[in-house]
C-alpha cells in the first residue's frame, strides 16, 4: 500500500509550480511579525510558569521541615 503512494509522489511533485508569483505586502509581513514574536513571548511565559511551579513542588518535597516538627525531636 505504502508503495503505490510513493510511486505517485513524483507525479504529484511535478504538478505543482516552480514560482509561486506571490506578493507579501508590508502589512502581511507585520502581522506574520507580530504573531511570531507573540508566540515566542507567550512560550518563554509559559516555561517561566512552569519552572516556578516545578521549583517550588521540588521545595515543598526536599525542604526544609517545619519548626513544630524539628522542636519535637
Amino acid at each position: 500500500m505504502k508503495n503505490k503512494y510513493l510511486l505517485c509522489l513524483p507525479f504529484f511533485v511535478g504538478l505543482l509550480p516552480l514560482n509561486a508569483h506571490a506578493y507579501l505586502d508590508p502589512g502581511t509581513t507585520g502581522i506574520i511579525l507580530q504573531a511570531l514574536i507573540g508566540g515566542f513571548v507567550a512560550a518563554m511565559a509559559f516555561l517561566s510558569v512552569m519552572r516556578h511551579r516545578i521549583t517550588d513542588f521540588l521545595k515543598g518535597l526536599f525542604g526544609k521541615k517545619s519548626d513544630s516538627q524539628s522542636e519535637e525531636k
